[in-house]
């Protein structure tokens, strides 16, 4: 190696070297002294460095058992966050390659990693995903929103526009929501018809007009319009029929009327007729008219019309008699209200249908004490009565019993008995009408110091 004499490796006056004492020093010291200019070996004989104009030693990277390193079959690991090599754009991947990870965190809940300003992570949902927050203006919003969820205007995103093909929709969005727009099945939209207000047009009470104010006459031309086979048009109707013709067949416009209804006349002339027979017809209803009731004359003079059967009573009849009307009828017939027009009800012999007692009683009632007072049917209601028909009473007690039956709990014994002991007692029959209590007052019984029994069988409510 070149320098100067007498100069070495840690002389005082290497200052550099001994100033500094690294191995870049002390290099870049040697490459002084070798004259300032080109590149020199460092060498014991195996092995060298070369140290070129530009400072810089040339090195060559080994393992710790002496392998080359940092070859493109041998490259150089870098730790330090995980293990990974670089490759070049667009080569292929081998199974068994190392690549470097980007740092993430796993993290279901949507949370700040670090505070404002700060190095951070990026996250991943528990699949693995990218968490990615699209802000406002980037075409986000609408895609997810549901049919007929909550709609804020000026606030909630849509993005235009979807459609969906339902003839048989069963639930209508209401007030603030969002919808699908409805189409046919050749993708075209359904149109509901509005003015400027937003009234619905189209229907019967707003009906789409081909002029602004619905008065203005629209012209309609026949000349294009398709007719059938055989219809009369002007130039076909001068062929059939001229205007003699018409007079002819019709009559003139002036004809007159002919002297009699029979009497042989144009068409013209019998309508003439006939309004001159209805005006007459017309002129003599005043005088028909007795109290603004038509008087209609039978036979030669004016008659009252007298309305009776084919024989008197007791007379021999044939022929059809006017008859009673009637329904035959083995059920008893449905209820109608009061005040309805009914059927007579007949038997399937034509016998009229008679039932004794009132038609709607109410159902047995009993009742047993051994004092008075005992209340055997509650009060009815107001402005209705008790109609009592048909009863029983009975002692159960081992000596004789009096017992009564009162109108109300104050009012005036209407029955009593002297029921002797052991099952003594009376039937008792008020007829088919019954006796009415007072209105809205309850059937009592006075019994003795002995148990005694009521039994009312037929009874009925009304006013």
């Amino acid at each position: 190696m070149a320098g100067e004499s007498g100069v070495g490796i840690g002389d005082g006056q290497d200052v550099e070297a001994t100033t500094t004492g690294s191995v870049i020093a002390i290099l870049k010291r040697i490459r002084t002294l070798a004259g300032g200019v080109g590149s020199f070996r460092i060498t014991d004989g195996v092995d060298e460095a070369l140290v070129t104009t530009g400072k810089a030693l040339h090195a060559n990277l080994r393992d710790n058992a002496g392998t080359e390193i940092g070859t493109v079959a041998n490259p150089v690991q870098v730790t330090g966050g995980g293990g990974g090599t670089q490759y070049d754009e667009d080569t292929a991947h081998v199974t068994a390659d190392k690549v470097t990870l980007a740092g993430v965190v796993q993290q279901t809940a949507d949370a700040a990693l670090s505070g404002d300003g700060d190095r951070s992570l990026l996250q991943v949902d528990a699949s693995g995903f990218l968490k990615v927050n699209i802000k406002a203006g980037a075409g986000s919003g609408g895609t997810a929103l549901a049919d007929e969820a909550a709609f804020t205007e000026g606030t909630t995103q849509l993005t235009p526009v979807g459609g969906v093909l339902n003839d048989t929709i069963t639930s209508d969005p209401t007030e603030d929501q969002a919808a699908a727009f409805r189409i046919t099945p050749k993708r075209a939209l359904h149109a509901n018809l509005r003015n400027v207000a937003g009234a619905e047009i189209g229907v019967s009470g707003a009906p789409v007009r081909t002029d602004p104010t619905g008065t203005t006459t629209q012209p309609v031309s026949a000349a294009s319009l398709p007719l059938p086979t055989g219809a009369a048009t002007e130039a076909t109707l001068a062929t059939r029929l001229t205007e003699s013709d018409y007079d002819s067949k019709t009559g003139a416009l002036t004809e007159a009327a002919p002297a009699t209804d029979t009497a042989s006349s144009g068409l013209n002339g019998r309508l003439q007729r006939i309004a001159q027979r209805l005006t007459s017809l017309i002129a003599l209803l005043p005088a028909a008219l007795v109290s603004g009731r038509l008087d209609v004359n039978l036979g030669a003079a004016p008659a009252t019309v007298t309305v009776q059967g084919v024989a008197a009573h007791d007379a021999a009849v044939s022929g059809n008699p006017v008859r009673i009307g009637g329904k035959a009828n083995l059920n008893e017939p449905a209820v109608v209200q009061d005040g309805d027009a009914v059927d007579a009800w007949l038997d399937l012999l034509g016998r009229q249908v008679v039932l004794a007692g009132h038609p709607n009683p109410e159902p047995p009632v009993t009742a047993n004490g051994s004092a008075a007072g005992l209340s055997v049917i509650a009060t009815p209601g107001a402005s209705l009565s008790l109609y009592i028909c048909k009863g029983s009473i009975h002692n159960s007690a081992a000596a004789e019993n009096i017992i009564s039956l009162r109108d109300g709990a104050a009012g005036t014994i209407r029955f009593t008995v002297n029921a002797a002991a052991d099952g003594g007692g009376t039937l008792f029959d008020f007829g088919s009408r019954g006796w009415k209590l007072t209105a809205n007052t309850a059937l009592v019984a006075d019994i003795g110091a002995a148990t005694g029994y009521v039994n009312v069988t037929e009874y009925y409510i009304a006013a």
